[in-house]
């Protein structure tokens, strides 16, 4: 399953066909309700080529869910033992990594999650401190 949309999309979707992949993929595109997808994954795989902090990875911490992130992906994305990072130059350790992670069960991180500073209601109220400030 992949949630979101980027500037390789069409090559996923062409990689997808040319491998007779289509009743094995299922392309969400760009969707509000993240969360509701994720709840249906095992794993969140995240090679990505280039990111920002990588939220959607701490997102994926908080539930429970293993993450397997490229080196491209900020180290501070890591706030649990539940990420690993692997180079994207072979396909087989991604393959094997996701095999072996998928079998865990989930646990909530989100106190974890929360004592490192990503808690939307603490955030919020600083922000709106900062803009009641004098």
């Amino acid at each position: 399953m992949l949630v979101g949309d980027g500037e390789l999309m069409e090559k996923c979707k062409g990689e997808v066909i040319q491998k007779r992949l289509e009743d094995d993929v299922f392309f969400v595109g760009k969707v509000n309700n993240v969360h509701d997808y994720a709840q249906a994954m095992d794993v969140f795989v995240f090679p990505s080529l280039w990111e920002g902090l990588g939220l959607v990875g701490v997102e994926a911490q908080g539930i429970g869910m293993p993450v397997i992130a490229s080196p491209n992906v900020p180290r501070e994305m890591k706030l649990t033992s539940d990420v690993t990072y692997l180079s994207l130059d072979s396909v087989d350790a991604w393959v094997d990594k996701i095999i072996e992670v998928s079998a865990l069960e989930r646990h909530d991180n989100t106190s974890i999650i929360r004592e490192q500073g990503y808690d939307i209601n603490h955030t919020a109220e600083e922000i709106r401190l900062l803009y009641l400030k004098d």
